[in-house]
């Protein structure tokens, strides 16, 4: 018996699929079994992935991580492993840049098995009572905040470290901001003033708790109690709008616009699935990789036990959405205008400790132009010589 260990992340969205899919893969493979682990979801951004390459041969990492893949040579180019036309294949049916987001210096160290950004969710229900519409900009969201406090409910949106970063680079995107354009700054300090501007007024409207929360533990909430009616930026969790997840029915929409140019520059996440270079099997690992991350898969058994597909054939289908009222079609012109972060090795340390800084700038009011003096200087401290 051929055995392939893997590890993805502990979310009904990031491992619900795995078993079933192993198992589906096992029926046509007698002579294999894939045996299918989960980590947290911080450990899933944070965790050294070549400690996780050393006791797995598949392994579902955060696209950020290519860089270091990259230089430490840790887990196999897929490029190595699957036909050309394959990846092809893979490439032309890509979510906006999530498989690109996998390539670097010139390899695709994983597959896009899922795909996420940044966008809006609501409560159908409290809205409607509210006499609302969904906000398209961000002074539409403000609006709604006012509307939803003066009914006793509000919006909310998570912000701790690394989803304020999400948001703040998310926003300086979209109003043409260009993050990280050059080796010296991460934006100016008239779009991070901007920027913040937008966050304080939100966050005036939210409740101090939104700085703990993940996009999970608001979702939770948005979907279990009455308390939450929108928010406007937070990745997107297919889950949870579908019928019996939770026990309120959460809807999604395009992130609301800051500028003038409609959902653009939304942080672009998802997962990707690695194969270890101490794997025993790696053509086999391969083609479980690009049979799980094709279209057939995508749509039906790795859909049907909660994922969140990155194959534009699941997200075009009719099915899948009406099962999932509609999620995929109506945020997918977020994700297809989404921005890619940088992935040089280096840039998890920006991620982690530059979301710190932006957050407490936030809760303290802090000085922005002191924030951009130290954003720039961990960035270039970070760069170390990987620009």
């Amino acid at each position: 018996m051929k055995t392939l260990k893997g590890i993805s992340w502990d979310h009904p969205r990031g491992f619900g699929p795995l078993p079933p899919t192993a198992a589906q893969f096992a029926a046509t493979h007698p002579d294999v079994q894939i045996v299918w682990e989960k980590r947290s979801l911080h450990d899933f951004g944070a965790y050294p992935v070549d400690e996780l390459a050393r006791n797995y041969d598949l392994v579902v990492l955060d696209h950020p991580w290519v860089g270091f893949v990259s230089q430490t040579r840790c887990y196999l180019p897929m490029d190595e492993l699957l036909p050309r036309a394959v990846l092809d294949e893979l490439a032309g049916h890509s979510v906006g840049p999530s498989h690109r987001s996998y390539e670097w210096d010139g390899h695709q160290w994983a597959l896009a098995i899922d795909a996420a950004t940044p966008v809006a969710s609501y409560r159908p229900d409290l809205l409607a009572g509210l006499g609302m519409q969904v906000p398209a900009t961000w002074q539409q969201v403000l609006e709604l905040g006012r509307e939803a406090r003066a009914a006793g409910m509000r919006i909310g949106m998570p912000m701790g470290p690394v989803d304020a970063i999400s948001v703040f680079l998310t926003l300086a995107d979209n109003i043409g901001g260009q993050p990280f354009a050059t080796t010296s700054r991460v934006v100016s300090n008239d779009v991070a003033r901007t920027v913040i501007n937008a966050m304080r007024r939100l966050a005036e409207l939210c409740d101090p708790v939104d700085y703990t929360l993940t996009p999970i533990t608001l979702m939770d909430r948005m979907s279990t109690t009455d308390q939450i009616v929108y928010c406007p930026l937070a990745y997107g969790y297919n889950n949870y709008s579908r019928a019996g997840f939770r026990p309120k029915l959460c809807l999604y929409a395009d992130m609301p616009s800051l500028g003038n140019d409609g959902p653009k520059g939304s942080h672009i996440g998802g997962t990707g699935i690695a194969i270890s270079t101490k794997c025993q099997y790696p053509q086999l690992a391969a083609e479980y990789c690009a049979w799980v991350c094709g279209g057939e898969c995508q749509r039906t058994t790795y859909f049907d036990h909660g994922g969140q597909p990155g194959h534009s054939q699941a997200w075009d289908d009719p099915r899948v959405n009406r099962v999932a009222h509609d999620f995929f079609r109506n945020t997918r012109q977020t994700i297809e205008r989404a921005y890619l972060r940088p992935r040089y090795n280096g840039y998890i340390r920006v991620q982690y400790e530059g979301g710190a800084m932006i957050q407490k700038c936030l809760r303290d009011n802090g000085d922005v132009d002191q924030l951009v003096r130290d954003l720039n200087g961990l960035y270039q401290q970070s760069l170390g010589g990987h620009k």
